[in-house]
């Protein structure tokens, strides 16, 4: 489970890299995939995601089912799809479920953002960014937002469920702050590692310089003639 979870973080990873340029909204990404990719594939969407939401995600990760039934994903940006391809084996627990009637799913994510950001504000929570995830609640195919509200430090405050047919705030939970971690004890650096070897080879070989003169000198002293 650990290395399906690193792989979808690893293709997560790559939004990162346009934060400065503000990232579009969820629809605009299904239009860049139905534009590029065809139609088709808007009718087969089982997963929208975006990481690090300020107020929008830079990159949404899309899941959908291509023509043969493959599960494939799509990292899309306001530049296009900036890559694609397969889902790997070991990430398919964690991206496949039902597929989203995305003619149901009228809200988008700036609608599931103002909802969200709504809850909060009642709540009194601040926050500084937003994970999003659109996907089907149930068997039923009822398409919801879940939104986590994360601290500067990417610890969760609050989840937020919105409804992507209607809009209602379904759900809001808030969270404790878990307590900062402490820090680690920071390695000493390669240099001054380095003196502390030497001083410690120094005081070493003080010391068994030291011995080796006190011996030497009751050897003297033993077999020296009177």
């Amino acid at each position: 489970m650990k290395s399906a979870t690193a792989v979808l973080f690893l293709f997560l990873a790559a939004c990162r890299l346009c934060l400065a340029e503000g990232g579009p909204a969820a629809n605009e990404a299904l239009r860049i995939l139905a534009r590029d990719r065809g139609a088709a594939y808007n009718d087969r969407i089982i997963l929208v995601s975006g990481d690090r939401g300020m107020d929008q995600p830079a990159a949404w990760y899309i899941v959908a089912v291509d023509g043969s039934g493959v599960l494939r994903e799509f990292l899309i940006s306001r530049k296009g799809i900036l890559r694609e391809g397969p889902v790997p084996s070991q990430a398919i627990p964690l991206v496949n479920g039902v597929i989203i009637p995305m003619k149901q799913a009228t809200v988008d994510s700036t609608i599931a953002f103002m909802k969200a950001n709504e809850a909060a504000k009642k709540a009194r929570i601040g926050y500084d960014s937003i994970i999003y995830r659109l996907r089907c609640r149930d068997q039923k195919g009822n398409p919801v937002w879940t939104l986590q509200l994360n601290n500067a430090a990417g610890q969760r405050l609050a989840e937020v469920t919105v409804s992507a047919s209607t809009g209602k705030v379904i759900q809001f939970l808030a969270y404790p702050v878990p307590p900062p971690q402490a820090a680690a004890p920071q390695k000493p650096q390669a240099g001054e590692a380095l003196n502390r070897t030497k001083e410690a080879a120094g005081r070493a070989t003080q010391s068994v310089g030291t011995g080796l003169r006190r011996t030497g000198e009751w050897i003297s002293r033993k077999f020296a003639p009177n």
